[in-house]
């Protein structure tokens, strides 16, 4: 399995003057491309372990390329006595990604078969313009930022073992707002609105067939449509260190991986992502570190939420959700003697997610570590996981399709490292410039 890629960046800024305008322009060029080979022997006996029938070998060649170019111009100008700026830019990006997976029933090795169902050759395209503008300022001692981005899509998909194609053409516009008024010395309140999408990765696109066992293969969906989110949300920042929110969200068409049944196949699932009608959110988050002693610090995160889900999926109907809690707590012990120790927690509570119902999971880590060499380097014992609870388990229900999985990962582990910083430590880092494609990366970095 072989995922090698390359990716250009050339930029470009100009100071148009002293007051700050300024005007950048970014050109990237990505390339993603892989070779995997994929062979499955498949043995099927009784009880006793006698042979009943003979076995089923199964050889497969995918091979796939992607290539990302992007141009992106923005440009910067403060005005009103540097209280106030107008950010402005365009931004195009062209995609294609070319697939083709090719498998082979090789149980008789003298006259291998092709296997129509498995094999598949999809070539996605996609062009995607989009321009937008922000202006941010202060009013007396309110902070405001007004935004708004409209993209211009078109999308070209066609697999080529059965010739069908789709095209899609669609333009969106996404405004937003977000304000920061400190209502009295130590409280902030912050409010949030926007709009924004969020696109399937190519990962998630392409038709590419992962087989876990002769039973259960993962594999992407060419059909999947971006999400369109409205979110409100409200910040609370207390004392500049305890922050807590409070939101609403409401996404349509919802990206939701699911696991669920292959029709017209007899007990063979697939795990893939689907676009369901509808999904809701009602949040609140909490982060609040505090320092019982001078040696004890603990950062503490929340969040509690209820999301319902709302769609339909091979002919079952889905609309249900529950309340949510997750909840991390990490702990840091300064010792004596440049030692220090490390305890971390997580806890999910049991959830709704689509046509799934995850059982608790949790987890506990211990670590502890010490300095040398003049804190220049770092000896660490850690064991992560320590009672194997931190695994997933869960029910899933279609109509006339129950499964129920219990996944035991390597989640526990013991492990020493030791770190050496070299170079001069009192230097600042260095900053890495980011291009104009950091969305596309991130959404090809996906398939890896």
């Amino acid at each position: 399995d072989i995922w090698p890629n390359y990716a250009i960046n050339g930029n470009i800024k100009h100071l148009i003057d002293t007051h700050g305008r300024t005007l950048t322009i970014d050109l990237d060029y990505a390339k993603y491309w892989n070779t995997t080979n994929q062979f499955f022997n498949t043995k099927y006996t009784d009880l006793s372990g006698n042979k009943i029938r003979s076995d089923y070998n199964l050889d497969g060649d995918l091979q796939g390329k992607l290539q990302i170019r992007s141009f992106k111009m923005d440009y910067s100008h403060p005005f009103n006595r540097q209280k106030w700026k107008a950010e402005m830019g365009i931004k195009a990006s062209a995609m294609k990604a070319d697939n083709e997976l090719e498998y082979y029933d090789v149980s008789n090795a003298q006259q291998p078969i092709y296997d129509t169902f498995l094999s598949n050759h999809f070539i996605y395209q996609e062009n995607i313009q989009a321009a937008y503008i922000n202006i941010n300022g202060k009013i007396d001692q309110l902070e405001i930022q007004l935004g708004c981005r409209m993209e211009n899509s078109d999308i070209y998909g066609i697999q080529l073992v059965d010739n069908t194609q789709f095209q899609k053409y669609y333009t969106n516009f996404f405004p937003s707002i977000f304000m920061n008024y400190p209502i009295m010395k130590n409280y902030i309140l912050g409010l949030n609105l926007s709009r924004r999408i969020d696109r399937p990765s190519y990962d998630q696109l392409n038709p590419f067939k992962l087989y876990l066992d002769p039973t259960l293969f993962k594999a992407g969906n060419p059909n999947l449509n971006p999400q369109y989110t409205l979110a409100i949300e409200t910040n609370h920042t207390l004392f500049d260190k305890y922050f807590l929110s409070l939101g609403y969200e409401m996404s349509f068409q919802p990206i939701t991986e699911v696991v669920g049944p292959v029709p017209n196949k007899e007990r063979v699932s697939i795990q893939t992502d689907v676009n369901l009608d509808l999904t809701t959110y009602f949040t609140f988050n909490a982060n609040i570190p505090i320092h019982p002693t001078k040696w004890w610090s603990s950062q503490n995160n929340s969040s509690i939420f209820y999301g319902w889900y709302r769609g339909t999926d091979t002919t079952t109907s889905l609309n249900n959700g529950n309340l949510v809690c997750l909840v991390t707590s990490n702990n840091n012990f300064k010792l004596p003697k440049q030692f220090s120790f490390e305890a971390n927690f997580n806890l999910t509570s049991p959830q709704q997610y689509a046509f799934m119902y995850l059982y608790t999971m949790w987890g506990l880590d211990l670590g502890i570590q010490k300095r040398v060499l003049n804190n220049r380097g770092t000896i660490k014992l850690a064991a992560t996981d320590i009672f194997w609870t931190n695994r997933p388990r869960a029910d899933n229900e279609f109509n006339e399709y129950k499964e129920y999985f219990n996944i035991y990962r390597d989640n526990r582990t013991i492990a020493i490292s030791f770190n050496y910083r070299f170079g001069n430590h009192k230097l600042s880092p260095v900053d890495i410039r980011k291009g104009g494609a950091e969305e596309e990366k991130k959404r090809a970095n996906k398939n890896a």
